[in-house]
């Protein structure tokens, strides 16, 4: 399969074709992705939404398109730019979307003689609370034109797992998970698990128990690992007591079963995986 750039995929079609707007929304897929900020910039006439992470559709024309219909790439954090926009047409919910992208649908308006092809962005998305409520958030506007901007990405901080202190490797850890396609809520629940395995493994290092790295605390990240470290007896009631609540609130947990069911297992193993992404990049 030939690898494609950035700059390879095609442009945004000319302001002068009718469909252009449609014709690169195709190519753009979010669904199920979250929206991180929306800046309405009222004296330019643009919306800029910002998007946990944007995959495009390699939309050169057929039949060369046919070779490898699924070649995409993803920007992470990226935007979604629209202009010309007309601010007197915006329409923004009470609670702002700051959750999962349900569509994003474009429609052409009626032609006006004179002025550049204009449409109806229409975005069904969602607000969740800090209570993890979910609520329907949908917003809609009318632009002329749009395009993808990438966001530069700052320096994630170096980690000297030797002398480092419990909150220097949260924030490192942190730092590096947030670049991921992660809704609000779902990075509460990847937080509280790691900020909890790195106060256990940091204080078993302190006690020189065992060498922090980043192997060791893969290791301890599995479930049935964690759940030993948790009943630990070197470990203070500070420590051990929050590893067995957020235990307690794993969906289907049970104190007292030998194997855990498949949906406990599935719903840490996500925990786990992007705790594994984050050590790859520090």
């Amino acid at each position: 399969m030939t690898q494609h750039t950035t700059e390879s995929l095609p442009p945004m079609p000319p302001d002068d074709t009718s469909l252009g707007m449609i014709d690169f929304m195709k190519t753009v897929y979010v669904g199920d992705r979250g929206i991180k900020s929306i800046l309405i910039n009222s004296w330019d006439n643009e919306i800029a939404i910002t998007i946990t992470c944007i995959s495009r559709m390699n939309g050169r024309p057929a039949p060369l398109f046919e070779e490898d219909p699924y070649q995409k790439y993803d920007l992470i954090d990226g935007s979604l730019v629209f202009k010309g926009v007309d601010i007197s047409t915006v329409k923004m919910p009470l609670m702002l979307p700051n959750d999962f992208i349900d569509d994003i649908q474009v429609e052409q308006l009626e032609p006006v003689q004179g002025q550049s092809p204009r449409f109806k962005v229409t975005i069904s998305a969602n607000h969740c609370t800090y209570t993890g409520d979910v609520h329907e958030a949908p917003m809609a506007f009318e632009a002329t034109s749009v395009s993808l901007v990438a966001q530069k990405k700052p320096a994630l901080p170096s980690v000297d797992f030797v002398t480092c202190s419990a909150q220097d490797l949260r924030d490192a850890l942190r730092s590096a998970i947030k670049v991921a396609m992660l809704p609000p809520m779902s990075f509460v629940h990847i937080g509280i698990f790691m900020s909890l395995l790195v106060d256990a493994l940091v204080a078993k290092r302190d006690m020189g128990h065992l060498a922090l790295n980043k192997e060791n605390i893969q290791h301890y990240s599995n479930l049935t690992h964690f759940m030993t470290l948790s009943q630990d007896a070197s470990l203070s009631p500070d420590i051990k007591t929050p590893m067995g609540l957020y235990l307690s609130t794993l969906p289907g947990w049970d104190a007292n079963a030998k194997c855990q069911s498949e949906k406990t297992l599935e719903y840490h193993g996500f925990a786990q995986m992007h705790l594994a992404r984050g050590l790859k990049a520090i």
